[in-house]
């Protein structure tokens, strides 16, 4: 029972699923970091300023400041995240090859229309 159960295991672990998921859970912690390095930049660069002319010490201390810092971190989290994935999805159009069943379908459905055009030439 225990080899099978360890055979089980290994199998599972080998299918790739939980490697990938491994590898995006690392990718995705290092990236946070990236995110609020970039979150707190906006933050400083824009804000404070403004809040220092506006005379605030913290947004937090407004009645809805800790929603407003939270909104705020999600709009530049998301803004940087639809940038990072826009570049990805350009980078892989430019490097992907021409799939061979798209190419295969293609022909296959030129070939029908050339049989079906003599076909009916010949009013068969």
């Amino acid at each position: 029972m225990g080899k099978g159960l360890g055979r089980e295991f290994l199998d599972f672990i080998n299918r790739g699923n939980v490697v990938d998921l491994a590898v995006a859970v690392i990718i995705g912690a290092a990236f946070t970091k990236v995110v609020q390095a970039v979150v707190e930049l906006f933050t400083t660069a824009a804000l404070n300023p403004t809040m220092a002319e506006l005379g605030i010490d913290s947004i937090s201390s407004w009645p809805a400041g800790n929603l407003l810092v939270a909104l705020l971190n999600f709009v530049v989290v998301a803004a940087v995240v639809f940038v990072v994935v826009k570049s990805v999805e350009r980078l892989r159009h430019r490097t992907a090859k021409p799939d061979p069943a798209a190419e295969s379908q293609k022909q296959l459905a030129q070939a029908v229309e050339r049989l079906s055009a003599a076909l009916e030439e010949r009013r068969l």
